[in-house]
This record gives C-alpha cells, sequence and structure tokens, in this order.
C-alpha cells in the first residue's frame, strides 16, 4: 500500500501485532480511486487490547469489496493460517490470495498452491507462477498473456518484460492449461473454445477471472510488486 501510494500509511515491521487500528490508504488516479485498508493481523486474542483488533479486522472484511489475504509461502500453513483462511470462506466478498516471500528460504509456491486446494476444498487456480525460488527468485511469469516479468531492484517496482525462457516452457503451459480448464468449466464460451482448441484471446480470459473472482467461484494469486493488479483490475471500475 506504501508503495502504490507514495507514501508511508501502512506500519512496516518485522514484529507482529504493530498495526493496531485499522489504516486507511485512498489512491485516486483520474479513472478511479481505490480505497485501501491495512487492518491489524488476525491473532488468537490473549487480552481486551488483542480482542479488539481481532474485532476491527473481523469489521473490515464484511466491508470491502475485495479482500486480499497474504500468507507467507516460505513455510507451511499452520493450523491458525487453515482458521483464518476458513474464516475469510464464510465472507462473502471476492478473495485473492497473495502467496508472499517468495525469495526466502523453503518458499515453494506450488507445494502451497496444492495444500490450499486439498485443505479447503477450495478452487484456487494461479494466474502468475514465480520464476525461481529463495535465493534464485527474480520474478513472475503471467499465465494470460505468456510473458515473464524480471524484477530489476529488490522492492519489485522496476521490472523488465521478457518472453518465457526454454527452461520454465513446460511449466508455463502446464498450469495455463489448469487456468484455462478452470475458467471453461466457469463459462460456456471459454469452454466451447478450449475444446474445440482455438485460441482464446486476452481479453475473454481475463473477463472471465474477473467474473468468477468477484463470485467467488475462483481464487487466484501469486506476490505482485503492485497489488492493484493481482486480481487483473477484479473490480475496474470501482
Amino acid at each position: 500500500m506504501n508503495a502504490l501510494l507514495g507514501q508511508k500509511v501502512a506500519i512496516v515491521s518485522p514484529r507482529p501485532q504493530t498495526t493496531r487500528r485499522n489504516l486507511l490508504g485512498i489512491l485516486t488516479e483520474p479513472e478511479y480511486q481505490i480505497a485501501f485498508v491495512d487492518t491489524p493481523g488476525i491473532s488468537l486474542p490473549k487480552h481486551l487490547l488483542g480482542s479488539r483488533m481481532v474485532e476491527a479486522a473481523r469489521h473490515a472484511l464484511e466491508v470491502s469489496d475485495v479482500v486480499l489475504f497474504v500468507t507467507d509461502v516460505a513455510r507451511l500453513p499452520g493450523e491458525f493460517d487453515w482458521r483464518v483462511a476458513r474464516m475469510l470462506q464464510k465472507v462473502d466478498v471476492p478473495k485473492v490470495l497473495v502467496l508472499n516471500k517468495m525469495d526466502r528460504l523453503g518458499a515453494d509456491f506450488f507445494d502451497v498452491v496444492d495444500k490450499i486446494r486439498a485443505r479447503l476444498g477450495s478452487n484456487a487456480v494461479p494466474i502468475q507462477v514465480p520464476i525461481g525460488a529463495e535465493a534464485s527468485y527474480c520474478g513472475y511469469v503471467d499465465l494470460v498473456t505468456r510473458t515473464a516479468h524480471y524484477h530489476l531492484d529488490e522492492e519489485g517496482l522496476e521490472i523488465e518484460v521478457r518472453e518465457v525462457g526454454e527452461e520454465m516452457a513446460d511449466t508455463v503451459e502446464a498450469w495455463r492449461e489448469n487456468l484455462l480448464e478452470a475458467l471453461a468449466e466457469l463459462d460456456d464460451h471459454i469452454m466451447e473454445k478450449y475444446l474445440a482448441g482455438e485460441n482464446i484471446p486476452e481479453s475473454e480470459i481475463k473477463a472471465v477471472i474477473r467474473k468468477a473472482t468477484l463470485e467467488s467461484e475462483l481464487v487466484v494469486g501469486q506476490k505482485y510488486p503492485l497489488v492493484a493488479r493481482v486480481a487483473v483490475g477484479c473490480y475496474e471500475p470501482l
């Protein structure tokens, strides 16, 4: 949120529970306006302050237009992570899963996706896959456009777009096929083209991703430097 707004609004700290109330940041552009809410982390409260922080986060979930669930991909999800995820399943708003910290030791994007599907029965469908992992992580591939996006700085704000390298071609095609299969099950028009082996335009893929995300039929995501684009403009226009 700080990167999007160009100023420090959200607290950045390695210590948990440093955000104690909902923080609001508003991004205004000629075509749209987005209100971001950075909530306190959801935890098992041990005192009154903790209970109020959790309640603030719950209330923000209920009144939001879309929820970004950011989770650490460098460690196995614990029981509390699953508890939060199940809580989010009960909230009737679009959800975007952001798998964060791909550059950390132990990061395994694909294993986390498999576990989410198995534990939650969720139709979790990546629209991006990482390039490398841990120390070799350097960007991601957009499965819709089949383009590789390389980070040129540590913050991931400067990006260079290239063609997908041969070393990732098979992985990209397999996960793109996974994406198209999921979309075909949700849209008859996509299904017809998919079964006929026809090319499906990017605009149609994005339109179905947007619709499915808004209707909570699809959970999409992977760590992306500008959070506003994670769900392919899933709530545009606001």
